[in-house]
């Protein structure tokens, strides 16, 4: 047998379900990065601890800040500067371990919550929003950058005319528009990007895993996961492919862009991996057909195929993610000393 370090899958929602937590201590994940905290951590995590049941351990973000009109229920909505500094100093008075940035930021507000974020001494991370550059994000120092949202168009020669185009319908928008970035990508503005990306300390955590769902939900052969047995009913029917909203809104030549957009988006990560860019493992548990625990392992297999090599990818789970959030001198290695969070593994 051998030993490693605790895994950390660095892209989670749901972790307030404790039905996961078995789950993902049984495949070996000993942390996760929660990418939709509650209104209050500090609260929230007193009654984490007082629960006593054994759990992964859990980095803990914001509440999703978006703009005025956001995608989601729940979600912190801020139309200006102004309510972007409050909810930074918000958050960060209630114990949040990060601030999460989501899709429909103004402008404005994006570039105070940056800099609100940098003055109260917490990082923040998240989607790069529509109404920013991804070269901007990482000059603002967005700490990571998740689904790779704005990459594709930071390396495209018409990163312009793409960026003016503002996907009213979501998903099947945004696959649209990769597309066309992919189709005029230009080597030497990609590698300056990543360049910058290195240069400024921008993690990259392309959660493969559910661009692989949105490239292949329409499949029943990928549908019919054995897995599914561990997921309670009631998300199951959520996960039914007829029943997932943004799916009415697919037509077959949406469809079929996705299948041709996912295996740009590996090859995109296999080349930021060689150019230095920093890479975490991450899955965007609990959308449709992304497991508690198992999908981390598909997420490092997704990396590998990326170009990363099996150390590489399981640096991604671990180490990489300690150094991430600031806790490598206790956690990410095996070492005397720091927290036993270990996975002893058959040869």
């Amino acid at each position: 047998r051998f030993l490693i370090p605790g895994l950390w899958d660095m892209h989670v929602h749901g972790t307030a379900a404790a039905w996961s937590y078995p789950l993902y201590l049984a495949n070996g994940v000993l942390g996760v990065r929660e990418m939709w905290g509650p209104s209050d951590a500090n609260a929230w995590r007193a009654q984490h601890a007082a629960s006593g049941k054994p759990s992964p351990s859990i980095y803990l973000a914001s509440p999703i800040i978006d703009g005025p009109k956001p995608v989601f229920p729940g979600s912190i909505a801020v139309a200006d500067e102004t309510q972007g500094r409050e909810a930074v100093a918000q958050q960060k008075e209630r114990g949040a371990d990060f601030i999460k940035v989501y899709s429909l930021l103004p402008r404005d507000a994006y570039f105070a919550i940056a800099d609100q974020a940098h003055k109260r001494g917490i990082p923040f991370v998240g989607h790069v929003p529509y109404s920013v550059k991804a070269a901007e994000a990482s000059d603002a120092g967005q700490k990571s950058m998740e689904h790779l949202m704005g990459v594709a168009l930071g390396c495209s020669i018409r990163e312009e005319a793409l960026s003016a185009e503002v996907p009213k319908r979501g998903i099947p928008d945004i696959i649209q528009q990769d597309v066309r970035a992919f189709e005029t990508y230009d080597e030497a503005k990609a590698q300056s990007l990543f360049a910058r990306f290195v240069r400024n300390g921008t993690w990259q955590c392309p959660t493969l895993t559910v661009l692989r769902m949105g490239a292949f939900l329409n499949d029943a052969q990928f549908v019919n996961d054995d897995r599914l047995k561990y997921i309670p009913k009631g998300l199951r029917v959520s996960w039914d492919p007829k029943t997932v909203g943004y799916l009415k809104e697919m037509t077959a030549e949406d469809w079929a862009a996705s299948r041709t957009d996912f295996p740009q988006q590996v090859k995109l990560v296999g080349r930021m991996h060689r150019a230095g860019v920093s890479i975490l493992a991450g899955t965007d548990t609990l959308n449709p057909f992304c497991f508690p625990g198992f999908s981390l392992h598909d997420e490092l297999a997704l990396l590998v195929e990326a170009g990363l090599s099996p150390m590489a990818a399981l640096q991604a789970a671990t180490s990489n993610a300690a150094r991430f959030m600031g806790q490598l001198d206790r956690r990410g290695t095996i070492e005397t000393g720091k927290i036993a969070d270990l996975v002893l593994l058959d040869h």
